[in-house]
């Protein structure tokens, strides 16, 4: 069974759960992959995602300068959040690590809106990363 938004013109699809937004969507998803009922999405299909619902984790790629605007295509998109997600896999080789962390790609995901506001809250602008101000801080310089 599937109905109309009521409210929503910019998004005339059909929903099975139409009071249900874009991003809290994406979160039953999410709850219900990691539920085991449903299959975990792949990378591509969060990337699509991200650029879908452009909210946080969009961003959070903008302000780290790694996509080019709000507006970048769908395909710089996934492919950079698949860039990411594979060199964060690398970066944490323990796969027992992994495991423990939850890294995948809804996690990276979470982790963009979080790195988004977190520099947005520190007044940095795109691509002036609060992680370089961390790093000085650790290493005295």
């Amino acid at each position: 069974v599937t109905a109309k938004h009521p409210t929503r013109k910019s998004h005339p699809r059909e929903r099975v759960f139409p009071m249900m937004g874009d991003l809290s969507g994406y979160l039953f998803a999410a709850d219900l992959s990691y539920a085991g009922v449903v299959a975990m999405p792949t990378s591509r299909e969060v990337g699509e995602v991200i650029k879908a619902n452009a909210l946080g984790s969009l961003s959070g790629l903008v302000k780290a300068g790694l996509v080019s605007s709000m507006e970048a295509p769908v395909e710089e998109v996934i492919g950079t959040f698949q860039d990411l997600l594979q060199f964060l896999t690398d970066a944490v080789s323990d796969e027992e690590v992994r495991a423990k962390i939850g890294l995948d790609a809804i996690m990276v995901e979470h982790l963009l809106c979080k790195f988004s506001r977190i520099q947005g809250l520190c007044g940095k602008k795109d691509g002036d990363f609060i992680v370089n101000d961390m790093v000085a801080k650790l290493t005295n310089k």
